[in-house]
């Protein structure tokens, strides 16, 4: 028996699944960020803008990936943000077919506002931690999603990032 059978063995409990730990790390970090943020946030608002201003500009079908949301409730979040000036869509120049996301001046702003925050809340969760701890971190963190996306993550849609 190998030793993830050994370890799977007896009743599944969720508060022994490591990777729900991350969740709720990820999830008070969003809610610190949106706590502390100008204007009507939510978590799933926050991951579009902070995609967006890495990106200059993103497909629906990217941003719903990225953003990790059903393409139905990204489609409301992109449209609440575009009726509030942060976002606007626009064709694919590319591909007529494919609608694109950009962040306005306005949505521009927003982000190096809430970047900065989530900056400060990433740091406070992981100050505790060396850096070659952090790195440790990091690199345990890319080998488990290297190892669930597997060579079929397209298939399935997957984001590997």
């Amino acid at each position: 028996m190998t030793k993830s059978k050994q370890r799977a063995a007896g009743p599944f409990r969720i508060l022994d699944y490591p990777l729900f730990d991350m969740a709720k790390i990820v999830s008070l970090i969003h809610a610190n960020i949106v706590d502390l943020a100008p204007g009507d946030l939510t978590p799933s608002r926050w991951r579009v803008i902070a995609h967006l201003g890495e990106r200059q500009s993103l497909t629906i079908n990217e941003l719903a990936k990225l953003a990790v949301l059903e393409r139905s409730a990204l489609s409301r979040v992109v449209e609440n943000l575009e009726h509030e000036g942060f976002v606007r869509r626009s064709r694919n120049a590319a591909d007529n077919r494919s609608v694109e996301v950009s962040l306005t001046t306005a949505g521009s702003r927003l982000y190096d506002k809430c970047s900065t925050i989530a900056r400060d809340q990433i740091e406070r969760a992981l100050d505790i931690l060396s850096d070659v701890e952090r790195q440790r971190l990091r690199d345990y963190l890319a080998r488990v999603r290297a190892n669930i996306a597997g060579p079929d993550s397209q298939r399935r849609g997957s984001a590997a990032e």
